[in-house]
């Protein structure tokens, strides 16, 4: 059985190596070397809460005693409830010239970074999400407003074509008014030549002829009162087309801002799968 580090070329190498490789590795890691029954050395970490020490006998369920009696190489991830962080283990057995396995070497390395690393991306992740969920919300009711808004526009216009047809109605009655004009001028005229006998006559023709000019100020009036109406309705319409141009402009931004979002989503999923991995 090995008694020293030196009795073993790879061992021996390994031990050699191990002040670069806490400077590669970087993180908190512990490195042990052991023959097949104890610890030869033991480069223990502050970080990482482990009681073992050189000399120390192999505990039967250990990574490097399975390692050795196994013959092969063990990982194994201690979770952060044993050392109060997480660890990964890697033991690896050692052989001598004729193929015999006399040790290991073992790396016990902490995952507190990677533990972080995954809590952050899914803290990340779902808050994502639930932004996400909001946003849609939002942009279910904009666009549900811009339906409605279409709606509005839509009845809006059909007012004002409607509005316009009453200026076909307006000529007619015009029309109308100006014949009744007539009718009256030719009563009076035909009244006076009349005389005496045409006085009665007389009287109704000046009615019609108050009547039509009557009905020709009462035109005015109501033209005056659509024009007006089709003037607001025009306003109105105007204003209800701008609104309705903000929530299609709104409903396009939120969906450039979903997107962004579900591929931040991604990456935030990538980078939980990578500390799962690691």
């Amino acid at each position: 059985m090995i008694t020293a580090i030196e009795q073993n070329e790879t061992m021996d190498a390994f031990n050699k190596l191990i002040p670069q490789l806490k400077i590669i590795l970087e993180d908190d890691t512990i490195f042990g070397i052991n023959n097949t029954e104890y610890c030869l050395k033991l480069v223990n970490d502050t970080n990482i809460p482990m009681k073992g020490k050189t000399g120390d006998k192999l505990s039967p369920g250990s990574g490097s005693y399975r390692a050795i009696h196994e013959k092969k190489v063990i990982n194994a991830v201690v979770p952060k409830e044993v050392y109060g962080v997480p660890i990964k283990t890697i033991a690896i057995p050692i052989s001598d010239d004729q193929g015999k396995i006399v040790g290991n070497i073992a790396i016990a390395k902490s995952l507190k970074k990677q533990e972080e690393i995954f809590e952050l991306s899914k803290n990340l992740s779902e808050s994502l999400n639930q932004i996400t969920s909001a946003i849609s919300n939002i942009s279910a009711g904009i666009q549900e407003s811009g339906k409605s808004s279409e709606n509005i526009l839509n009845n809006m216009n059909h007012t004002n074509d409607r509005t316009r047809d009453t200026d076909s109605v307006l000529e007619f009655i015009r029309n109308v008014a100006n014949q009744t004009n007539l009718l009256g001028l030719n009563a009076a005229i035909e009244a006076s030549r009349a005389g005496d006998a045409g006085r009665g006559f007389s009287v109704v023709a000046q009615e019609i002829r108050k009547l039509s000019s009557s009905s020709s100020q009462s035109i005015k009036k109501i033209e005056n009162v659509i024009k007006e109406i089709q003037k607001s309705v025009a306003t109105v319409t105007g204003d209800v087309g701008k609104v309705n141009e903000n929530f299609q402009e709104q409903a396009a931004a939120l969906e450039e801002i979903t997107a962004a979002i579900n591929e931040i989503n991604q990456t935030a999923k990538v980078l939980e799968n990578i500390a799962v991995k690691f």
